[in-house]
């Protein structure tokens, strides 16, 4: 198949233009600020408590979360995107992102083909996670992008870690 065909297939081009509209939206919001280096711990959430707590960054969503497993016997947390204006001296919490059973055992076979779309999101205030590469997937974005503008107020947006909040 050449690569006008490949280009051609509707699943692989919306596929890129979601990837193309991710990263758009983090160019666009951080400013083309480039990732920080040897962070140990990022943001995980609490889905029963509601809460933030610190986490390796190596660890695979959904995790083992203070208050114990979900209502359903899953672990409560999730990934957190955590946001400041120009600093994290206040922060956002944005969307929630964790993996789908078949993603963990994909991830653990150290297997990326299909992970894309075995990762699942939700906006900070939504009940519905979108599969990665979903139309629902482009909505949230779009919300993201939406609720970052109005709590920033024309402020650069930056990622906030736990190592920024002491």
């Amino acid at each position: 198949m050449s690569l006008r065909e490949t280009l051609a297939n509707p699943a692989v081009g919306g596929a890129i233009a979601v990837v193309l509209i991710a990263v758009a939206v983090i160019v666009i919001l951080t400013g083309g600020e480039k990732p920080r280096e040897n962070i140990a711990e990022v943001w995980y959430y609490d889905l029963d408590t509601k809460q933030l707590f610190a986490a390796p960054a190596t660890a695979k969503p959904p995790i083992a979360a203070p208050s114990g497993a979900t209502v359903d016997g899953q672990p409560a947390g999730v990934m957190a995107n955590v946001y400041g204006c120009g600093d994290c001296s206040k922060t956002y919490i944005s969307h929630l992102t964790k993996y789908t059973i078949k993603g963990k055992e994909l991830l653990a076979s150290n297997t990326s083909e299909g992970l894309d779309k075995e990762s699942v999101t939700r906006f900070i205030d939504g009940d519905v996670w979108a599969p990665g590469g979903s139309d629902e997937l482009l909505t949230i974005e779009l919300q993201i992008t939406a609720h970052l503008k109005e709590n920033c107020k024309g402020a650069k947006v930056v990622s906030c870690q736990p190592r920024d909040a002491k």
